[in-house]
């Protein structure tokens, strides 16, 4: 007998209709609108409510709710919580709430809720039946051909690994592994060249890590003499300019201290009228004692009255070179440029520059090789489902254009979106597994780039069966929060095949 495949949707909505009813019940003489499911409750002479309840057959349908559960009128409006059955021969069966019968909408497409006569209701079973099937049987198809391909490139895996590419002398370990797992051969190969990768970057990183250390210690060799030949060039820079400070402090005390007694008194700044507050009225006795004030107490202490040389170091010289710059006598701090070190010193520096950059490079590289380790053994870990049927789209990426962005799905890594009319992508989210309780048909992308003044940008990935990978649509029903729908055959799923004249008889 010839096979037909049908998926588990089909098939359960045809048994679904395959209803075994008892003999003492006939299904020619159910009440309008009770279920055939429920057809032993209507087969005496008494009906009984879930509650226990008994009514005569007659209160069926009496428009008055005997039963509180609403069971007793099926096929009127008179119960809020009953149930009307809608036959619908030629399509699917369906169940309403009874408080919709004879209420002028058409919602059985046999019209049977409709019978007083109030509204005529066309008969469009055969018509939604028809379009019913015909769009199952896409489905179907779609899911016989997706499943298809995901067969294919299992078996396109297994022809892809050869004993030939485990090498003799590597991953011994993993191949015994091999030989004694269940793991199926796409993923076998995904893991062992991982893990042959990784035992290589170990062995690189290795020879990095001495290469590293040989550099840190040739680093330091050139740095000890360049730190030393450069302390002493600046501390005898450091020396020249602070003498030079000094001298630029005490002969501006000179030229103020008119009388030479080492000491500046009010009488003497007073000749200078640049200290004045205001230049109309020229320099008060008053603007003189302010500028001595430095604690700012009214009243001048034996030390402002007489003022020292460190005092006007201290407190003095500041201002007084800021106002009175342009006279002679009065001599502003030097503030020349270091001079560049000497050829010897140039020399030490070029040196321990040339040592930094070797182990700058060589610590780089290093860092690269942990990031490419940490990459595949995150792939190692990833969940590419129980026949590995994921495994596929590892390091793969697929992309959707709207009117203004594109969207770049990469499984296991990231979602971005980029304008069209330029510039920079933005990352959406970054994998953090299939979302639990889904069957693999649902992945997270989360902590994105932020939003302006908002969350963190996050993506969810919707899989439904296609016979290639393809990225269908992209929505963001909530700011900032994207949905991005996908066919996959990875989510394709076998079929039941049932006889076609067992359909027939159902």
């Amino acid at each position: 007998m010839k096979l037909e495949l049908m998926s588990v949707t089909t098939l359960v909505l045809l048994l679904a209709v395959a209803v075994v009813v008892p003999a003492t019940a006939s299904l020619d003489h159910l009440p309008r609108g009770a279920a055939p499911k429920d057809a032993p409750h209507f087969a005496g002479d008494a009906f009984a409510c879930d509650n226990g309840k008994s009514i005569p057959m007659e209160s069926v349908n009496d428009e008055f709710c005997d039963c509180d559960d609403g069971s007793d009128e099926p096929g009127t409006s008179a119960c809020a919580n009953g149930h009307f059955y809608c036959t619908n021969e030629g399509h699917e069966p369906a169940l309403m709430v009874s408080g919709r019968v004879n209420d002028g909408l058409c919602d059985c497409c046999d019209g049977s809720d409709e019978y007083s006569g109030l509204v005529a209701c066309p008969n469009t079973c055969e018509e939604l039946g028809r379009a019913a099937r015909e769009a199952a049987e896409r489905e179907a198809q779609l899911q016989r051909e997706g499943f298809a391909t995901r067969v294919r490139l299992e078996n396109q895996a297994k022809q892809e690994i050869q004993v030939s590419v485990i090498q003799p002398s590597c991953c011994y370990f993993f191949r015994v592994f091999l030989a004694h797992s269940r793991v199926v051969p796409s993923q076998a190969k995904h893991h062992m060249e991982r893990k042959e990768r990784i035992a290589a970057l170990d062995k690189e990183m290795e020879s990095l890590e001495r290469r590293v250390q040989e550099l840190e210690a040739a680093k330091t060799e050139a740095e000890t003499p360049e730190a030393a030949a450069k302390e002493v060039f600046d501390k005898d820079w450091e020396a020249t300019m602070q003498a030079r400070r000094s001298e630029a402090h005490a002969n501006t005390f000179d030229f103020l201290d008119v009388n030479n007694d080492q000491s500046l008194t009010a009488e003497e700044l007073l000749l200078h009228p640049e200290l004045a507050n205001d230049e109309q009225q020229g320099v008060t006795m008053k603007d003189i004692e302010a500028l001595l004030d430095v604690d700012d107490d009214g009243s001048l202490s034996e030390a402002e009255q007489s003022v020292s040389l460190d005092h006007f170091k201290e407190h003095l010289y500041s201002h007084i070179t800021k106002v009175m710059a342009d006279k002679d006598g009065v001599h502003p701090e030097p503030s020349d440029p270091k001079p560049e070190y000497d050829e010897d010193i140039k020399t030490l520096i070029a040196n321990a520059d040339a040592a930094r950059t070797a182990h700058r490079e060589a610590e780089s590289q290093k860092r690269l090789k942990e990031s490419d380790r940490k990459k595949l053994e995150n792939e190692l870990n990833y969940d590419t489902g129980d026949s590995h049927e994921f495994a596929h789209m590892i390091n793969q990426c697929y992309e959707l254009e709207d009117r203004e962005y594109k969207y770049k799905l990469c499984m296991f890594d990231k979602v971005t979106q980029e304008p069209k009319a330029g510039g920079r992508a933005t990352k959406l989210g970054k994998w953090n597994g299939f979302v639990e309780g889904s069957d693999r048909t649902r992945a997270k992308f989360d902590d994105g780039e932020k939003c302006w003044n908002g969350p963190n940008r996050s993506c969810e990935v919707q899989l439904s069966c296609g016979a290639e990978n393809k990225v269908l649509d992209v929505a963001e029903p909530n700011r900032c929060e994207y949905v991005m729908r996908m066919e996959s055959p990875a989510v394709c799923k076998p079929f039941l095949a049932i006889d076609p004249a067992a359909h027939d008889e159902l």
